[in-house]
C-alpha cells in the first residue's frame, strides 16, 4: 500500500489541455482542479481526474487539495458496511467518511459541485476526508496481482442547479465508466406496478409452503390480493459447517417445501399471484456454496478480506456474520452455475429472483481478478440467466457498491437502504432519508427499491406514505394476522396495481444539506406523476424523551421543473385545498412519526384535476390531461373512489366515456367531486 504522489487531470474525451494538478499528497490549499471549480472555472463537460501511482500497485491513495473558502457545507453517501450506504453532512472535508461514493458540495453564490469517485474494469475508487481538510482519493483492485500506475479516478462537475447537475453528470459518467448504463435506458420489470407481499418479516427463516399459502389466504379474506410474491430466505437446502458458516447444498428446495416449489407456485397462482420471485444470495447462500455439493463448479473456500475503508467502520467484519470464509464459484464457472440454477427454478414456475448479500463477493476478489471484475462476472451471470428464464426480473439487494450501480447493464431494480426494522423505532426516519439521498445520485443508474414494510405496524402509515411517493415497488411483509387493510386501500387499487409515481423520489432542495435526524427540520421529498407532482413532508427526528412538533412550509417551488402560473395543492392528511402561486407557501405542522403528502397540479383554463382523494398519491390516478381550444378538458383516469377536480367556477357539464356523471360543486373549496368506478376511463369538464 502506498501514498501515491500525483492526482492529475486527464484529457480523456472531456477537454484537452495540460495537467493542472501537480501536487504531492499534501498540496497547498487551492492547488488543483477542485480549486478551479470552486472559483467558477470549469470546462464545459466537467473535469476527469486520473490518479497516478509512482509504482504499479493494487492500492494507493492521492490527496485532492481543496480551497474551502467558498465551501458552505456538503452532503455525502458512504458505505458504513459493504452492503449499504448512509447519508452524512458536514462543513469540513475532514469529516467526509471513508468509503464515500459521492459528495455534493454547496458553495457561496448558490453554486454546487458534485465529486464522484469512479470504477473501471479493475479498480474501485472512493473518497475520504483528511486531517487537514482535504480529500483522499483511494484506489483499490482487491487483488494483489491486479496492479496499475494510473486510473481515471474522479469526475467533477459544477452547476447552479443541483438537480440538473446530477442529470448532466450522470450522462457523462455513463460514457466514462465501462459497461455503464443509465436507468432511463433500461426496462423496468412489469411487477413494479403491482402490489406485492414478501415473506421475510412475516416468518423470517421459519417460512414453509403452508405458511406462504395461509399468508396469501389472509389477503384473500379481505379481497385485497397481492399480485407478486417474494419468497425470502428459508426455502433453500443448506449445510452448516459450524461457526455460523452455512452454505447452499442443492438447487432444490428444502423439506419445508417438499423439495419442490411447484405445488406452492401453483397454489399461489390460483390465488392471483402473477409473479413469483425467490430469494438467494449472490454467492448462493450467506457463506456461499458447499464445495462437495457442487464439485462440478470448482468451488473454492476463500477467506473474506474487506477493504480498509469497510474495516474502518466495521473492524471485525472479516469474521463477523456468517463466518470468515465463503464457498466461491470462480468467475470462469459462474455463468454455468446460474444458468443451471435459474433453469431449475423456471421449471418449477419461478419467474424472478431477489439476489441478496451481493457485496460480500468483493471480499474474495484475491486470485479472481479483483473485486470489480469478479462482481462484473457474477452480474453478467445472473443478468444473463435471468433474461433467459425470468424476462430479466431481478431485485438487487445488499449491493450498494458503486460498481453494482454503474455496471449492472442487465438489471434495473436495487434496494437503496438497509431493511425496514420493525423493532427499531429510531430507524424509520433514517430509512426514508437514506433512500432519498442515495437516489439523488445513484437513481440515475438504477431504479431504487425502498424495501417492504408492515401495514399493521405502528409506523405503517408513515412508511406507506413514503412508499406512495417513492416511485419504487410497493410491497409489505405482513404477518397473516397483521394487516391494516384500510391503510393498504390508500395504496392499492382493486385490480392489485398501485398508483406509482413516474420517477424515483428525491430530496427537495431544502433537504439536500440539512439533517432531519438531529435537527427540528422536515425531510422533504418530491416526485412526479403524469400530471403534476407530489411533495412528501416527513418528521424524521426521533426524540421520544422530548418530542417536538415541526413547523414548516410547503410550496410548489419545492418540486423542481413544475410548469405553471398557478397551482392547486391538496393535502392528503388534512384534505385542505389551496391555490398557490409558483412560490406561494402553505404552513404545515408535523407531529413525531407523522407526515403530509401534498398533491400539486397546475391550473389551466381555470381547471386543475386532483385525482382520487382517498389515495396517498391522488394524482397518480390521472394518466393524461388534454385541453382543447373551446376550453374543454379531458382527463384520462384509472382506479375507483371519490375523485376531485378544482374548478374556478362551477362547470356547465361533467361527463365521461360512460355517459353523464353525478357530481357536486363546493363553492367554498371550488372542488368538483364525483365517484369514479372501473367503467370510467376518461372524464370531460366543460364550461368553467
Amino acid at each position: 500500500m502506498r501514498d501515491a504522489s500525483i492526482l492529475s487531470w486527464s484529457s480523456d474525451g472531456l477537454k484537452c489541455g495540460e495537467s493542472l494538478i501537480t501536487a504531492s499528497h499534501s498540496p497547498p490549499a487551492g492547488v488543483g482542479e477542485l480549486g478551479n471549480l470552486i472559483a467558477g472555472d470549469q470546462p464545459e463537460y466537467g473535469v476527469l481526474l486520473t490518479a497516478r501511482a509512482e509504482n504499479a500497485s493494487c492500492w494507493w491513495r492521492c490527496c485532492l487539495g481543496v480551497n474551502t473558502d467558498q465551501v458552505l457545507r456538503w452532503s455525502a453517501c458512504h458505505r458504513y458496511e459493504p452492503f449499504w450506504m448512509l447519508r452524512t453532512t458536514g462543513t469540513s472535508f475532514t469529516d467526509v467518511p471513508p468509503e464515500t461514493q459521492y459528495l455534493l458540495v454547496e458553495l457561496t453564490g448558490d453554486r454546487y459541485i458534485l465529486i464522484v469517485p469512479l470504477v473501471d474494469n479493475h479498480f474501485h475508487v472512493s473518497l475520504s476526508g483528511t486531517e487537514n481538510g482535504n480529500l483522499f482519493v483511494i484506489v483499490e483492485s482487491g487483488d494483489t496481482s491486479v496492479v496499475s500506475t494510473e486510473v481515471d479516478a474522479v469526475y467533477m462537475l459544477a452547476d447552479s442547479d443541483p438537480f440538473k447537475l446530477m442529470r448532466d453528470a450522470s450522462e457523462i459518467v455513463s460514457h466514462i465508466v465501462p459497461n455503464c448504463s443509465l436507468r432511463r435506458r433500461k426496462p423496468l420489470p412489469e411487477f413494479i406496478d403491482w402490489f406485492g407481499w414478501c415473506t421475510w418479516d412475516a416468518f423470517y427463516q421459519d417460512v414453509s409452503h403452508e405458511k406462504v399459502i395461509n399468508g396469501l389466504l389472509s389477503f384473500k379474506a379481505a379481497d385485497l390480493l397481492p399480485r407478486f410474491l417474494i419468497l425470502d430466505d428459508g426455502w433453500q437446502q443448506v449445510l452448516a459447517d459450524g461457526n455460523r458458516t452455512v452454505r447452499l447444498s442443492s438447487f432444490t428446495a428444502n423439506e419445508k417445501f417438499g423439495h419442490d416449489l411447484t405445488p406452492m407456485v401453483s397454489q399461489a397462482r390460483d390465488l392471483g399471484i402473477q409473479s413469483i420471485i425467490v430469494w438467494h444470495a449472490l454467492s448462493g447462500y450467506w457463506a456461499g456454496v458447499n464445495p462437495l455439493s457442487f464439485a462440478e463448479y470448482e468451488v473454492r473456500i476463500k477467506n473474506r478480506s474487506f477493504s480498509a475503508g469497510i474495516l474502518h467502520h466495521m473492524p471485525k467484519f472479516n469474521s463477523e456474520y456468517w463466518g470468515s470464509t465463503i464457498g466461491v464459484v470462480p468467475a470462469s464457472r459462474i455463468s454455468q452455475f446460474y444458468d443451471d440454477y435459474y433453469h431449475a427454478l423456471a421449471i418449477q414456475g419461478v419467474d424472478g429472483v431477489k439476489v441478496d448479500n451481493q457485496c460480500a463477493i468483493e471480499a474474495v476478489g484475491e486470485g479472481e481478478g479483483g473485486r470489480v471484475a469478479l462482481m462484473h462476472a457474477y452480474h453478467q451471470a445472473i443478468e444473463g440467466a435471468a433474461q433467459r428464464y425470468f424476462n430479466g426480473n431481478i431485485i438487487n439487494c445488499m449491493s450498494c457498491a458503486s460498481e453494482v450501480f454503474y455496471q449492472s447493464s442487465g438489471s434495473t431494480l436495487i434496494r437503496t437502504s438497509t431493511d425496514f426494522w420493525p423493532n427499531r423505532p429510531e430507524t424509520h426516519g433514517l430509512h426514508l432519508i437514506t433512500n432519498a439521498h442515495v437516489s439523488l445520485w445513484f437513481s440515475n443508474f438504477m431504479h431504487p427499491d425502498w424495501d417492504m414494510f408492515q401495514s399493521g405496524h405502528e409506523a405503517g402509515p408513515y412508511h406507506a406514505a413514503a412508499r406512495a411517493i417513492s416511485g419504487a415497488p410497493v410491497y409489505v411483509s405482513d404477518k397473516p394476522d397483521g394487516h391494516d387493510f384500510e391503510l393498504l386501500r390508500k395504496l392499492v387499487l382493486r385490480d392489485g396495481t398501485v398508483l406509482r409515481c413516474r420517477q424515483p423520489a428525491l430530496p427537495a432542495k431544502e433537504s439536500l444539506f440539512n439533517n432531519p435526524l438531529t435537527d427540528p427540520v422536515p425531510l422533504k421529498i418530491f416526485n412526479y406523476n403524469a400530471h403534476g407532482g407530489v411533495l412528501g413532508v416527513f418528521h424524521a427526528l426521533h426524540r421520544p424523551e422530548a418530542p417536538i412538533t415541526i413547523h414548516c412550509t410547503a410550496s410548489p417551488a419545492d418540486i423542481p421543473d413544475l410548469h405553471g402560473d398557478l397551482f392547486v395543492t391538496y393535502a392528503f392528511q388534512t384534505k385542505e385545498v389551496l391555490v398557490l402561486t409558483p412560490r406561494g407557501c402553505k404552513t404545515i405542522d408535523i407531529e413525531p412519526g407523522s407526515y403530509e403528502l401534498i398533491t400539486v397540479v397546475p391550473v389551466t383554463n381555470g381547471v386543475a384535476p386532483i385525482g382520487l382523494l382517498e389515495m396517498f398519491n391522488s394524482a397518480g390516478a390521472i394518466t393524461a390531461v388534454q385541453h382543447n381550444q373551446s376550453g374543454e378538458m379531458r382527463v384520462d383516469v384509472r382506479g375507483e373512489g371519490p375523485f376531485g377536480i378544482w374548478a374556478a367556477d362551477k362547470p356547465q357539464r361533467v361527463s365521461s366515456n360512460n355517459g353523464e356523471l353525478e357530481w357536486k360543486y363546493d363553492d367554498r373549496t371550488r372542488l368538483v367531486t364525483l365517484q369514479l368506478d372501473s367503467a370510467i376511463k376518461w372524464i370531460t369538464v366543460v364550461g368553467v
